[in-house]
């Protein structure tokens, strides 16, 4: 038999108390055995017995094939050897040799270690497919198509990637449709929210084709206790097998470059302009090649989707814990979701919204309202409902007080845009709060009398009792309503006017006190008006002193120098509200009062205010015409020069004209003729 040809053995392990056996190999010119005359070893000491290193490979001594590879099939006594003397250069022989196979084994598992490593990294960025094969087969790979993963060149393409993702991944698309450049962090809890509610399937789709999903290669290194060919047979992710291992725990193991990239996403750095400063988030979005394909095919193909997700924004918008920013966020969502379906939308979501006793969730309904509008695809039935909620004559089983709160809110989100749509419904509401008084009154009437017929309360009847507790639940929810109405409403004509609409707020509420004159039944109206035109005057002020709102000619206070007819309108209602109550009086003074010193710092021109003076003394009564004078008596004495000249001023203006007083239906107007049907 012939011998191959063997590696020169290391001698560098050999004892020093062992001499080294000479041995006849093969050289690299002669391949052959010999079967000559060979030369003996020379005689050795006798061997010491050695034990066997740990963590070595020993071979059998017994075994002929030493023998043969050493000297060729032969028997010993060729050699001139003894037994002991062949045995123990045999055992020299085999320690070279293990520690040769030592070295090569521990290079060959270094090098398989940095593969598998390689691999694994690998597998975050790339996709394989396989399929499974028979044991002792070598596995097929079947390469990606990379144009499935490249961003989409239309929208059959992304519909074939978007089929090929799995339920969390889907969701993770849908939900970033519905909120585009949103902080990272907030996706993330709505994200959490959503797949925890949803039944998201834990394992993919199967594939018609036996074919896996193009999914991350997840390569695990086994040491001894999976054979190679049952690893062959993994195809799919091992987390997606184990029932213990959620969805959202997969999904939050993932890292960023896998989500961004599969859902063809980006993360960007968004600021934010504040008055204070600026504000700095990670937002992320569909990338801007593929967001106009990602989402025509998410609303014409996903609805199903898209419906899905209403439970779960209308819960999440409940929670208290999270931002004012994310809740506005969930509204607009919720809007997109409306052009499936408003009606569903209005039913499921928006009806339960409005009632709430929480403002801040009625506030969402508002958002959503006004995301509806601006999107044009169901606006008018946006209006519509608005002004259902704001009109309780309209309905003829009660109201909710809470809905009319939500239309009023709302309509300064509208207005801006279109504010003659929303005039109708403001009108509404500006005769709400004194119907509400009114309707409060008569309870408290009908208490009253029920009450006057027994001479103490144990002697009042069972049903009448029933009715006092009736009439009194009702007056309780009442004053709720009579102190957050008012509020909703001047925070919404405030709000208008602060956006180029101060005429058109002023012109409003000049058509509610001449529909509804008496201003005995519309105390709480008066003072909405009233707490306008404060807030509005004072607001503009702070904004001209911050510049910005330089240059606006639709403000108020541009208005209110440059418009003599807004000075009228300005006149009509104030000359309306001072003959209701000393204290209202009092501060529609002190406002004209702080307009003086105000527009004086700022260099506007403060003749605007004694013009609108004089118009309100002409409007005004005899009675009110003392008391304007009075006030510019005390004007003369203000710590403030601009106050002090414009008081002087005021007085020589009213004592020098000749003013006729304001005519009276059916009666002399001062120095006017008799005028009868007049108002």
């Amino acid at each position: 038999m012939a011998n191959t040809e063997e590696p020169k053995p290391e001698t560098s392990e050999t004892s020093s108390e062992e001499p080294k056996p000479e041995t006849s190999g093969t050289s690299s010119e002669d391949q052959k055995p010999k079967d000559s005359s060979v030369e003996s070893a020379p005689s050795h000491e006798q061997p010491v017995d050695e034990k066997p290193e740990p963590g070595k490979v020993h071979f059998n001594t017994k075994s002929s094939k030493v023998g043969a590879q050493v000297g060729g099939n032969v028997n010993n006594s060729t050699f001139g050897l003894t037994g002991e003397e062949f045995l123990r250069g045999t055992q020299q022989n085999a320690q070279n040799v293990t520690s040769a196979i030592d070295s090569t084994l521990e290079k060959f598992t270094r090098c398989i270690t940095e593969v598998t490593q390689a691999a694994v990294r690998a597998a975050s960025y790339e996709r394989s497919s396989f399929t499974a094969q028979p044991p002792g087969k070598p596995i097929e790979k079947h390469p990606i198509n990379i144009s499935e993963f490249a961003l989409p060149s239309d929208r059959d393409d992304y519909a074939r990637q978007f089929e090929q993702l799995r339920d969390e991944e889907k969701l993770f698309v849908i939900i970033l449709y519905l909120f585009p450049d949103i902080p990272w962090t907030d996706f993330w809890l709505v994200y959490e929210q959503a797949i925890t509610t949803l039944p998201v399937k834990s394992k993919p789709k199967p594939s018609t084709n036996a074919k896996t999903r193009p999914n991350e290669v997840i390569i695990k290194v086994v040491q001894g206790e999976v054979s190679q060919d049952q690893s062959q047979t993994v195809a799919e992710d091992p987390d997606e097998e184990k029932d213990e291992v959620s969805p959202l725990h997969r999904a939050r193991s993932r890292s960023d470059d896998y989500w961004t990239k599969w859902t063809h996403a980006e993360i960007s750095l968004t600021t934010y302009e504040y008055p204070e400063g600026k504000q700095t988030k990670q937002t992320i979005n569909f990338r801007e090649q593929a967001q106009d394909v990602i989402k025509t095919h998410i609303r014409t193909t996903q609805r199903q989707w898209l419906m899905s997700l209403l439970p779960v924004l209308k819960e999440m918008a409940g929670l208290p814990s999270i931002s004012t920013d994310l809740r506005k966020m969930i509204a607009e969502a919720v809007a997109t979701i409306a052009d499936i379906d408003f009606g569903y939308v209005t039913r499921e979501v928006l009806d339960t919204w409005s009632c709430s006793d929480e403002a801040y969730i009625r506030v969402a309904a508002g958002y959503t309202l006004q995301k509806i509008f601006i999107l044009h695809q169901n606006d008018a039935e946006v209006i519509r409902l608005l002004d259902f909620w704001a009109d309780p004559g309209k309905r003829t089983g009660g109201y909710y007080w809470q809905q009319c709160w939500t239309a009023a809110f709302t309509y300064h989100l509208i207005g801006i845009h279109k504010f003659d749509l929303v005039k109708s419904g403001l009108t509404s509401l500006g005769h709400l709060p004194g119907n509400l008084e009114n309707f409060s009154h008569d309870l408290w009437e009908e208490i009253i009398r029920i009450s006057e017929q027994y001479q103490t309360l144990e002697e009042v009847s069972k049903s009448d009792q029933e009715i006092i507790q009736n009439r009194i639940a009702i007056l309780e929810v009442l004053k709720e309503a009579g102190e957050e109405i008012p509020d909703a409403i001047m925070y919404t004509l405030v709000m208008l006017a602060l956006n180029n609409r101060s005429l058109e707020v002023i012109m409003l509420m000049k058509e509610w006190i001449n529909t509804q004159p008496d201003p005995a039944k519309h105390r709480i109206r008066n003072f909405i008006i009233f707490g306008v035109l404060k807030d509005t005057s004072f607001s503009n002020f702070y904004h001209k002193k911050s510049e910005t709102a330089a240059g606006n000619e639709h403000d108020f206070l541009t208005l209110f120098q440059v418009d003599k007819d807004f000075r009228k309108y300005l006149a009509d209602i104030l000359t309306y509200l001072l003959p209701l109550d000393p204290d209202l009086r009092q501060g529609l003074f002190s406002m004209l009062q702080t307009w003086t010193i105000e527009m004086a710092k700022l260099d506007l021109d403060i003749q605007s205010i004694k013009k609108l003076l004089v118009n309100i003394y002409r409007r005004s009564s005899q009675t009110q015409r003392k008391h304007i004078l009075t006030a510019m008596k005390h004007w003369t004495k203000h710590k403030h020069q601009s106050v002090q000249v414009l008081g002087y001023e005021t007085i020589q203006k009213l004592e020098t004209g000749d003013y006729s007083l304001p005519e009276k239906p059916g009666g002399r107007s001062g120095k006017g003729p008799i005028v009868f049907g007049r108002n």
